[in-house]
């Protein structure tokens, strides 16, 4: 605490960390406790945050689309987000978390001071999984950053001067699926005159294996009619320069491999005194909590429950609601009130993008598959980049990423 003020330190620019910065200076105005005792502050790496959840639909655009173009579509600048009374109510502060010390309650940078916290939300990337893969770091694309995204289009505009080529995707999760399905949907597009081969290779008995079968078998049946050829069962031993390996001591033609491998905690986070998943993710109790003031939100949280651990699907759904929800429990925290009831998400929605509009999903115990779920997941996406930045330039990224 410095000159009576204490901080509420966020770590991670993820859609919970946003939402819940944004919702605590908007609570700010009639709460004067937070006013007045509280600061704020958003920690992160870059200066924006990056819409991952588009990321494979960047990956597939034309190639004359420009690099400045991509990048004004895939980020949401802090400054757009906190500005006028909204930006003055938070710290925005570009730093690498080094450690968290949860006795003396400081959080430490490679890059600055150290921070005391008096409350602290958790929402940093993960880690990738494809780092344990020989090969993968040298001759692995994956794509969880604006950076991943460039570099993947570079080498698609490379194979698509072959006349024949073959694309493999290592991992069948959500981001897996999607990628596949999109680069077999603009195939025609982004690789006119090259004959191209999509593999998609899953390590289990079906793809998205923590999904509802239904969706499990809408998915296959997608990605099948698209031509990918699918490997269940298989192991990605390594990856080599034009190869993957596979477990079964196979050997895979690959002219590019992609890695869809998913992510593990944070190592910072994996580190903390808590207990934790087989990936490293906190589990945390229906509160989001690891600890008294300690919130842990998307890739390094998994929800204890006295029957079973669940990992929220990482999608802007939840991750909105997670957000929502810290506002305001740290909000009836400076208030000295009743803690918030436990977190319930309103719906339980799992959506996956398969190629242009055509979507399947699950949502208000309903699936529905096709173009319907399609708008409807790009309209909950509108919305929610709404929420922070406004309709005029949420409609001007959208533009960019699905239209032009």
């Amino acid at each position: 605490m410095q000159n009576g003020v204490s901080n509420i330190i966020i770590l991670g620019g993820g859609f919970s960390g946003l939402v819940a910065a944004v919702g605590l200076s908007r609570f700010r105005r009639d709460n004067s406790a937070l006013k007045d005792k509280y600061r704020i502050i958003l920690v992160g790496n870059n200066d924006f945050h990056s819409l991952s959840s588009v990321f494979h639909h960047a990956a597939c655009k034309n190639h004359s689309v420009s690099y400045k173009s991509i990048e004004q579509a895939l980020s949401i600048s802090y400054k757009n987000v906190f500005y006028g009374r909204r930006g003055s109510a938070v710290v925005r502060l570009k730093r690498t978390l080094a450690a968290i010390d949860t006795d003396s309650e400081y959080v430490f940078f490679e890059n600055g001071d150290p921070l005391p916290y008096s409350n602290l939300i958790i929402d940093t990337p993960g880690k990738n999984v494809h780092l344990h893969i020989p090969g993968a770091a040298q001759f692995g694309y994956p794509l969880k950053s604006i950076q991943d995204v460039h570099r993947v289009r570079g080498k698609f505009k490379k194979i698509s001067s072959k006349s024949q080529a073959a694309i493999t995707i290592v991992g069948g999760g959500r981001v897996g699926c999607e990628l596949a399905a999109e680069i077999a949907y603009s195939k025609n597009r982004i690789f006119p005159h090259t004959k191209l081969s999509v593999t998609l290779v899953q390590d289990k008995e079906h793809v998205l294996a923590s999904f509802h079968p239904s969706i499990i078998n809408k998915t296959e049946q997608r990605l099948k009619k698209y031509g990918i050829n699918l490997l269940l069962q298989t192991r990605a031993e390594a990856v080599k320069k034009n190869s993957v390996v596979l477990s079964h001591g196979s050997t895979l033609h690959s002219d590019l491999t992609l890695l869809a491998c998913g992510t593990i905690a944070h190592p910072v986070v994996a580190a903390l005194p808590f207990e934790k998943d087989s990936g490293g993710r906190i589990l945390v109790d229906e509160h989001l909590r690891a600890a008294p003031r300690i919130y842990v939100v998307g890739e390094n949280a998994c929800l204890k429950t006295p029957s079973s651990r669940f990992q929220y699907p990482r999608n802007p759904d939840y991750s909105v609601q997670q957000g929502m929800y810290l506002a305001k429990a740290i909000d009836r925290f400076t208030r000295n009130s009743s803690v918030v009831t436990p977190f319930k998400p309103r719906s339980h929605r799992y959506v996956v993008s398969l190629g242009g509009l055509w979507a399947t999903g699950r949502t208000f115990h309903t699936n529905i598959s096709g173009r319907k779920m399609g708008f409807l997941k790009r309209f909950a996406e509108l919305r929610h980049i709404a929420r922070l930045i406004g309709l005029r330039r949420t409609f001007f990224s959208w533009w960019k990423v699905y239209v032009k």
